[in-house]
């Protein structure tokens, strides 16, 4: 578990009592901090699977990830639409602590962009064939503004304030929606424990240990899809 120590604090808030607060002062408060450089987690809405990377790894089965609480931040992206695919017209994000106002700047000219609130998180893979890897996860979806909401909901309910890092597991569930006729596919966040600073996790247990066992990392019923078959080499 030592991969938590990999996350770096960047916000004023430098305790567990701190983030509480914030936590409390900030839920009711709508959403320019870097990226770092870390691969993008995202949710495939062509399959359901997670993928990261300019690659498009595929998030492997087993994998635990663990989410920096710290790192949560809230802001406005626009995108537009030229040559007839979408690109970035504008983004501001700062921390959850102090979220930005909406931009006034009119963007409709840029591929008629205009203006909707993103969300983001950073998080480490702490135990599985993909341990150390770092990713960030943002998103301007409804589906992904509730994951959001959901992290943030369980880091203000978590049951002892000292262990603040949500270890998880990636999963999804789908909807067909009968106006573009197609399944979408919205991110869980699956909190299956808490860590604290000192890499401890509440329930005692060890996650390689769990990996290996195969418990409490396997996707909830609703949540399961299709796996793809891998053709053998």
């Amino acid at each position: 578990m030592s991969e938590i120590a990999a996350f770096h604090n960047t916000t004023a808030i430098t305790s567990p009592d701190q983030l509480t607060a914030a936590l409390a002062q900030n839920r009711t408060r709508q959403p320019q901090a870097t990226r770092g450089g870390k691969a993008i987690l995202k949710l495939e809405q062509n399959d359901g699977f997670w993928h990261f990377g300019q690659d498009n790894e595929e998030v492997e089965d087993g994998t635990v990830w663990a989410i920096n609480p710290y790192s949560l931040q809230a802001g406005w992206v626009a995108w537009g639409r030229r040559n007839n695919r979408s690109y970035k017209a504008g983004e501001v994000m700062d921390s959850f602590a102090n979220p930005p106002a909406c931009p006034t700047e009119d963007l409709s000219a840029d591929g008629g962009a205009t203006w909707a609130e993103q969300v983001a998180f950073e998080l480490i893979c702490v135990a599985g064939s993909q341990v150390g890897q770092e990713v960030v996860y943002n998103s301007s979806s409804k589906g992904g503004k509730k994951g959001y909401d959901d992290v943030y909901d369980a880091l203000q309910s978590r049951p002892n304030s000292d262990y603040c890092f949500p270890v998880i597991v990636l999963e999804q569930d789908s909807y067909n929606t009968s106006l573009h006729n197609k399944r979408v596919f919205n991110p869980i966040f699956r909190v299956i424990d808490w860590a604290n600073g000192d890499q401890e996790l509440l329930s005692g247990k060890d996650l390689e240990g769990v990996v290996a066992a195969g418990a409490d990392v396997t996707p909830a019923p609703a949540a399961k899809v299709q796996r793809r078959r891998r053709q053998a080499n």
